[in-house]
């Protein structure tokens, strides 16, 4: 508008990103490239991160009860299991189920490994978050070998799930 101005213009990219689904939001490392179904029932966020880790994160849309938030904990283990067993895994150890509490919702979880052909060590999280006004899965896949580097990351994401204000 003022010929002759110039500017100098920094931009800051945050190292955590921020995404809102149907009835809960979380913050992501910036590191990830997200895949987005953006469906209206059930939206489903894959994100991929350079590390070499995958979560899944499905907005149920709605609270669950107890019982069924417990079940469907069930189905996701089971689901980790046979995922595992497909990729040739044949001795799959399943933790026992935990309750976490994160700093803006209430999850159950639980833990399943396994080790590969090659002798690598995988790990599988599934959790199970809710808050007042949402419930959604989330479903953590990561060399065990990278547990100090990706834990952390992983933590951050779960701490920051809420419902959209």
């Amino acid at each position: 508008q003022k010929p002759g101005v110039t500017y100098q213009v920094a931009i800051r990219v945050a190292p955590m990103q921020r995404l809102k689904l149907n009835t809960c939001q979380f913050d992501y490392d910036r590191l990830a490239r997200i895949d987005d179904d953006r469906k209206t029932l059930q939206r489903t966020v894959r994100i991929s991160h350079e590390l070499g880790f995958n979560m899944l994160v499905t907005d149920l849309g709605q609270p669950l009860e107890a019982k069924a938030r417990s079940e469907l904990l069930e189905v996701l283990e089971q689901s980790l299991v046979a995922t595992f067993r497909e990729l040739g895994a044949e001795k799959v150890e399943t933790a026992k189920p935990h309750t976490r509490r994160f700093a803006g919702a209430s999850g159950r979880g639980i833990m399943v490994r396994y080790k590969d052909k090659q002798g690598y060590e995988h790990t599988g999280l599934a959790y199970v978050l809710s808050g007042p006004d949402f419930t959604a899965t989330c479903v953590v896949q990561y060399l065990a070998a990278d547990k100090d580097d990706v834990l952390p990351l992983v933590k951050k994401t779960l701490d920051s799930f809420r419902g959209l204000p």
